[in-house]
C-alpha cells in the first residue's frame, strides 16, 4: 500500500503519525543499521533496561515472548515487551507489564524521535517503532526488557541492543531474499543476535554449522534443547529439566506450542540463576500460573460460538507454520469435522508448499485480496495454486459465502497477520 507523503507536523494524531513513518523511507524493508543507530546514540537508548532478552526464530517469536513475559509478570517483575507486526491496533507492539502503551504516549515518543535525528536521516516503520520501544522502556524503569527481531537478526533493528540473553527458537526456510535459502545462511543471520561471553538458547535440537561456529568465536554459551535442558510429557501435565533444577507438574497451554513454552522456560531458568534479585521473586506457582496465562490472539485461536462453525485463527504463513497447524488440525477431521479455509498468502511465501501440507485437510479454498501490503497479491494470483478454490475480493463476502454452507463445521483463517487481523476487526 502507497502512504502519501505528509509534512511534518508536531500536531499530528496516531494516525497521522502511522501514516508519515510509514512513508519516509524508500522501501519498507531496509537491512542496515547504520540510520537506527545514528539515532540512538543521539537519544541514548542501548541500555533500555537492566536486563534484556533478544528474540528470534523462523516461527513462535511471539509465544515464546508472551511466555517469559507471563511468568515474570506474575513474579512482580516489571517487564517491557516490543512485539511485532500487530493485528488490531500499532499499541499492541508495545507493552509494560502486560498492558498495551497509549496512542498519545506513542505519539509523543514518534514526536522526540523526529526531533531527534538529523533531516538526512531517514527511517523505515519498524526502525521507527524500535525507537520508540527502546525510549518507552528506559523512561519507564523496567527490571527486564524483551525485544522480538522483526527479520532474521543480524541486521535487524533490535539488534542494536546488546542483549543479556538471546534466544533462537528454531530455524526454518522464509524471508529467502534477505536471509538464504538453507538453514546454515537462515541460521547465519539468525545468530546475529549472540553477543560476546553471553548466553544463547537454542530451542531445537539440530543446530547449524554457522551458528556454532559463530558462538565460538564469539565465547557465546549455547543453551541448547535436547543437550542442555530438556522437557518431559506425562499423562496430565509436563515437567522440564536442567541438571538438577526441575520445574514439575507444569500445565499444558491451550494454543502455544510446547515447544515455545518450554523454550521460553529455558531463559526463566537462565534468570533465576544468573540474578538473585530474580531468583527470589519468580517461584515455581508464579511459573505455572504464567504458563496458564499466556495466550496471544491468532495463534491456533478458537472461538466457539453458541450456534455456526468453530472457527480457527492462525497466523501460520510458512512451510514450517503450515506443518504445525497441519497436525492441529488432525483432531477436528478425527470428529469428522469438515475444514473450510479463508486464506491470504504474500507473494514472497512459498505457496506451493504450504498449501501442499494442508490441501487433504482442508474441503474448500477460499481466497482472499489483500492490497493493503505490497507484497500482497489477489485472490485470483493466490487461486492459481489451487485449482479448485473461490475467489474474494475482501474478507467479508468470502465469510458471507462460507457460512451458506458451513453448518457446524470448521471455519480456518490463515496465512498471514492481514487476513486473521481482518476477521478479528470485525468480530472482535
Amino acid at each position: 500500500m502507497i502512504y502519501p507523503k505528509l509534512r511534518f507536523n508536531k500536531n499530528f494524531s496516531f494516525e497521522d503519525w502511522l501514516v508519515y513513518i510509514r512513508s519516509q523511507h524508500s522501501i519498507q524493508i531496509d537491512m542496515s543499521l547504520e540510520r537506527i543507530k545514528s539515532v540512538a546514540k543521539k537519544m541514548n537508548l542501548f541500555h533500555p533496561a537492566p536486563i534484556v532478552i533478544v528474540v528470534s526464530g523462523t516461527n513462535g517469536k511471539g509465544t515464546t515472548c508472551n511466555v517469559i513475559e507471563k511468568i515474570l509478570i506474575q513474579s512482580n517483575v516489571k517487564t517491557g515487551v516490543y512485539s511485532s507486526p500487530h493485528l488490531i491496533s500499532y499499541t499492541e507492539r508495545i507493552r509494560i507489564s502486560g498492558k498495551e502503551v497509549s496512542e498519545r504516549l506513542l505519539c509523543n515518543t514518534f514526536y522526540d524521535i523526529e526531533k531527534s535525528k538529523e533531516k538526512i536521516v531517514t527511517l523505515t516503520e519498524f526502525e521507527y517503532g524500535t525507537l520508540a520501544a527502546l525510549k518507552i522502556f528506559k523512561k519507564s524503569q523496567l527490571e527486564v526488557a524483551i525485544l522480538e527481531v522483526g527479520l532474521g537478526g543480524r541486521l535487524d533493528a533490535t539488534n542494536i541492543i546488546d542483549s543479556d540473553i538471546s534466544i533462537i527458537v528454531n530455524i526454518a526456510r522464509d524471508h529467502v531474499k534477505f536471509l538464504g535459502n538453507d538453514r546454515e545462511k537462515i541460521g547465519y543471520q539468525k545468530c546475529g543476535i549472540f553477543r560476546y561471553g553471553k548466553t544463547s538458547i537454542i530451542g531445537e535440537t539440530d543446530v547449524p554449522n554457522s551458528v556454532q561456529i559463530s558462538a565460538k568465536k564469539l565465547m557465546t554459551d549455547l543453551f541448547i534443547y535436547g543437550r542442555d535442558w530438556i522437557f518431559e510429557i506425562e499423562k496430565n501435565c509436563w515437567q522440564w529439566k536442567s541438571g538438577e533444577c526441575i520445574f514439575r507438574k507444569l500445565p499444558f497451554s491451550e494454543s502455544i506450542p510446547i515447544n515455545n513454552v518450554a523454550t521460553g522456560l529455558a531463559a526463566i531458568y537462565l534468570l533465576k540463576k544468573n540474578y538473585i534479585n530474580l531468583r527470589k521473586k519468580i517461584k515455581n506457582q508464579n511459573i505455572r500460573n504464567g504458563i496458564l496465562n499466556a495466550k496471544l490472539p491468532g495463534r491456533f485461536q478458537i472461538i466457539r460460538l453458541k450456534r455456526g462453525p468453530i472457527t480457527i485463527l492462525d497466523v501460520a504463513h510458512n512451510f514450517h507454520a503450515a506443518q504445525y497447524l497441519s497436525k492441529r488440525l488432525d483432531y477436528f477431521q478425527s470428529r469428522r469435522k469438515k475444514i473450510y479455509a479463508i486464506t491470504s498468502i504474500l507473494r514472497d511465501k512459498d505457496i506451493n508448499l504450504i498449501l501442499s501440507v494442508l490441501k487433504d485437510k482442508i474441503c474448500q479454498w477460499n481466497f482472499v485480496s489483500n492490497f493493503q501490503d505490497e507484497r500482497g497479491l489477489s485472490s485470483k494470483d493466490q487461486s492459481r495454486y489451487m485449482k479448485k478454490s473461490f475467489q474474494h475480493e475482501n474478507f467479508l463476502s468470502a465469510y458471507e459465502s462460507v457460512l451458506k454452507e458451513i453448518g457446524e463445521n470448521v471455519l480456518l483463517v490463515f496465512g498471514s497477520f492481514y487476513i486473521v487481523s481482518e476477521y478479528l476487526k470485525i468480530f472482535s
